[in-house]
């Protein structure tokens, strides 16, 4: 069943679940082998966090390209304001 992410803000139920998903999800050592290999766990995330920053390059790059903003979460941008941004980005204000 698909949610609104504004529902996240006042169904506390779904946000539980969602970070139970997650927990469950990044907890099975099967998994956590699939998505990082069976290496040094500290040279995985280098060569993962390298190859996260290609691909966000290259979003932003078509998205310039198509005449798309984006929005960079850096942890420049205090959560508020951040946040504040988003809803407003996604006509989540009232």
């Amino acid at each position: 069943m698909a949610y609104d992410l504004s529902d996240l803000k006042t169904r506390t139920d779904l946000a539980a679940s969602l970070a139970q998903a997650l927990a469950a999800r990044y907890a099975d050592p099967a998994r956590a082998r699939a998505n990082w290999g069976d290496h040094d766990p500290e040279t995985m995330l280098v060569k993962r966090l390298a190859r996260d920053a290609l691909w966000d390059d290259e979003v932003r790059r078509q998205a310039d390209r198509h005449g798309l903003d984006t929005i960079v979460i850096d942890g420049s941008i205090p959560v508020a304001d951040l946040a504040s941004r988003l809803a407003a980005r996604f006509w989540l204000e009232s």
